[in-house]
């Protein structure tokens, strides 16, 4: 079965209904889907945070309004494989000691991604991204996500029963390579950096939704 059906029906699957009619797709470098989720995010964080960013995730987890076509929300996925991942900087160890310390997990950097950044453009919408998003990892070949979340998107974490641990504070003055000035406001809103277990994720809604 191809990857997008493949999606649509594990995401489907005893999943509760959206505010609208979401439909996922995924959008790769050099497609006008890509090109159209970076610049929907660098307006989003220059509005809320008058942050300049400049995201080239390995490809953007999309929810369209599948009436309208039109990108309600998007998540940017990047593989941790041969290259140090953003909220790495935060953390006092590499990302995978951390899974092999918490959960005995191979010390491989294979089966992690890092999730960001992640943009809402419609009530409900991250919510509804963040439900599905440990599922979707699963089916790229990603058993943990690494991801640096805002005090807001924390709450929706928890909505969302995201099993995982949150591992530090983040704060600008860690960002190597990065001037704290790019940022504006975003570190007001309390970041912190949390590591997603995909699997005890999926496992737990899945007893749930069988009871």
């Amino acid at each position: 079965m191809h990857l997008r059906a493949r999606l649509d029906s594990a995401v489907a699957a005893g999943s509760e209904p959206a505010p609208m009619d979401f439909r996922i797709g995924l959008a790769k470098p050099g497609s006008a889907s890509y090109a159209h989720c970076a610049e929907l995010v660098r307006r989003k964080y220059l509005k809320r945070y008058d942050a300049v960013v400049d995201p080239r995730p390995d490809l953007f987890v999309v929810a369209r309004d599948s009436a309208r076509r039109r990108t309600m929300g998007c998540a940017g996925i990047t593989s941790a494989v041969g290259r140090k991942l953003l909220s790495e900087n935060y953390l006092d160890r590499p990302v995978e000691r951390v899974c092999a310390d918490l959960w005995d997990a191979e010390p491989d950097r294979a089966p992690i991604a890092e999730m960001g950044p992640l943009a809402s453009f419609y009530p409900g919408c991250g919510l509804f991204l963040m439900r599905r998003l440990p599922t979707i990892a699963i089916h790229l070949g990603y058993d943990f996500v690494l991801t640096t979340l805002t005090e807001r998107l924390h709450g929706l974490a928890k909505a969302a029963g995201w099993a995982g641990r949150t591992l530090a504070n983040a704060r600008s003055a860690e960002l190597a390579g990065f001037r704290p000035g790019d940022w504006g406001t975003y570190y007001a809103a309390r970041p912190r950096t949390v590591l997603l277990h995909c699997r005890q994720t999926v496992g737990a809604s899945d007893e749930q939704g069988a009871e």
